[in-house]
């Protein structure tokens, strides 16, 4: 009985890990951005927040299929950001006041 389930079960609810895993935000030079992740989105059809898609690709689909390539070529502006690390090599001073674009905050 459990050879027949599997036999005819396998394909339509079981999958393989990919080799090489899709990152939504992953550039074509390698680097990675970072996710959005509370931004909601629309792919095929269905809504989903930038982080559960980049989790369902991640763990579903190859950096070169066309799911993940199409994801990209419609979300990778909507879900993704470069992070700015404005002190590079440097240390931030946490509580330091400082006006940016008309706004006053913290460094940290």
């Amino acid at each position: 009985e459990c050879k027949a389930a599997k036999s005819a079960l396998f394909e339509p609810c079981c999958y393989q890990s990919p080799f090489d895993p899709c990152v939504l935000c992953a550039s074509t030079d390698g680097k990675a951005g970072e996710i959005r992740e509370n931004v909601d989105v629309n792919f095929y059809g269905s809504t989903t927040t930038c982080s559960n898609l980049n989790s369902f690709l991640v763990a579903r689909e190859e950096q070169l299929g066309f799911m993940c390539q199409a994801a990209k070529a419609e979300l990778q502006e909507s879900c993704c950001f470069e992070k700015c690390d404005i002190c590079a090599n440097g240390n931030l001073y946490w509580d330091n006041p400082v006006e940016f674009n008309g706004v006053t905050f913290a460094c940290g």
